[in-house]
């Protein structure tokens, strides 16, 4: 359920995207162009826009993560934007119109990278310690949870083995 709800977000996000692109292009461009455009597709943009906060509200409330700082910043970022957007397209102001086109592409940005710098997260690390002699376990695990990614089956089978070795090693001291 998830990932169809992720991917569904991503495409209504691509096509927000788009259109919010070509209406920034043609305000820079050519004026009639840009009013004609804007009064052909102002159900759709309300629809896209629409679509995009439900599918995103839907993701946040699914994911039950809230203390992700690139996400408090996405969503900061998003309610800031879109005002921007809005005022910017209505009085055919251009400097408010890049401001939140580059705000939006900003916010696409992190959301892929899930990072306020564009790097790529490490992989989180959970330690567990055994209580029978102090020995510290070290085992690296994808979030699978949010990103979809799971461990290779050979790799897990693998850590399940290491761990059961362990116990039953401990077990006989």
């Amino acid at each position: 359920m998830y990932l169809g709800l992720k991917h569904t977000h991503l495409l209504i996000i691509s096509l927000f995207l788009i259109n919010f692109l070509i209406k920034t292009i043609l305000l820079l461009s050519n004026e009639e162009k840009f009013t004609a455009f804007r009064n052909k597709t102002k159900l759709v943009e309300i629809i896209l826009g629409t679509l995009v906060l439900v599918s995103g509200f839907s993701l946040f409330f699914y994911r039950g993560v809230y203390n992700e700082m690139w996400l408090n910043v996405k969503m900061l970022l998003v309610f800031a934007a879109i005002p921007i957007g809005i005022v910017g397209m209505k009085k055919g102001n251009k400097a408010l119109a890049l401001l939140s086109l580059s705000i939006f592409l900003y916010i696409f940005a992190v959301a892929w990278t899930k990072s306020l710098s564009f790097s790529t997260p490490a992989p989180a690390v959970e330690t567990s310690f055994n209580e029978h002699n102090n020995q510290g376990m070290i085992k690296t695990v994808e979030c699978a949870s949010f990103h979809g990614n799971k461990l290779p089956q050979q790799q897990l089978l693998q850590t399940e083995r290491t761990v059961r070795s362990t116990e039953q090693s401990l077990a006989i001291n």
